[in-house]
């Protein structure tokens, strides 16, 4: 049975930190209530084969949380590797996933979503603008996230809460928001009209946390300042850390200055 929140509560979703091998934090989140999402977009430590550590990763959540987890993927290149996931979930435990979030751009998302339908009980896509949302509602994707350009990675120009009473009115499936929120930001989203959030760097810090120890130093240091939004005036806006890289940093800075 799938465990869904009545209409007047905020479902939270427990998004995995980038280069976490382990799901102490997932299982952590799954056993308090709320939805933990293992994400498979971002990079394994280095040296580590991805798909295996998936997988464990994946066999780890099915024993410890059922199907009651989800699964965020890059729809762009990553559809083989979300059934071949999706399907060890429901091999594992003879039930779908409760959650897909398709994340990314993608020029076609309705074989995306026709080939990940017979995997999980809600499918939704990920949308960094208005245009985004309205091709996921043609799609037939059952909700959005939205993205705001506080995230890391891809983004658009507008903030979470900005875009989310944007979407709210205008779409008529249920819409998250991920990026930017605290305890404040989250009572103005559920006025706003949202229907759940996602977590990820909010919960870097955590007990449960597998990030390695200098990530966590570096995380545990910052001010805000650190991240710089590229790509924007192209039209496709990348957030990244302005300190990481910092010679490429720089470069890609001044050739969009330049343009």
């Amino acid at each position: 049975m799938v465990r869904h929140k009545d209409s007047s509560q905020l479902e939270i979703g427990v998004l995995s930190p980038a280069q976490s091998t382990g799901v102490e934090l997932l299982i952590a989140a799954g056993r308090a209530g709320e939805l933990a999402v293992l994400d498979t977009t971002r990079e394994c430590s280095p040296g580590l084969r991805a798909l295996e550590v998936r997988e464990a990763q994946l066999i780890d959540l099915c024993e410890s949380l059922g199907p009651h987890f989800g699964v965020r993927l890059d729809g762009s290149s990553s559809t083989r590797l979300g059934v071949v996931l999706a399907n060890l979930v429901l091999e594992k435990v003879g039930a779908p996933l409760d959650f897909l979030l398709i994340a990314g751009a993608c020029a076609d998302l309705r074989p995306v979503l026709a080939a990940l339908r017979p995997f999980a009980h809600r499918i939704f896509r990920e949308v960094i603008s208005q245009a985004e949302a309205d091709e996921a509602v043609l799609a037939g994707f059952d909700g959005v996230v939205v993205k705001g350009n506080e995230c890391g990675g891809r983004v658009g120009s507008e903030t979470t809460f900005i875009l989310l009473q944007r979407l709210c009115p205008r779409l008529a499936i249920p819409v998250w928001a991920r990026g930017g929120i605290g305890p404040h930001a989250l009572a103005a989203c559920l006025v706003a009209g949202a229907r759940g959030v996602i977590l990820d760097s909010q919960m870097a810090m955590a007990e449960e946390s597998s990030l390695p120890g200098p990530l966590k130093a570096l995380v545990a240091a910052m001010d805000g300042s650190e991240t710089i939004c590229l790509g924007q005036t192209l039209g496709c806006g990348f957030r990244a850390h302005r300190l990481r890289g910092a010679a490429a940093i720089r470069e890609l800075h001044d050739l969009e200055v330049a343009g």
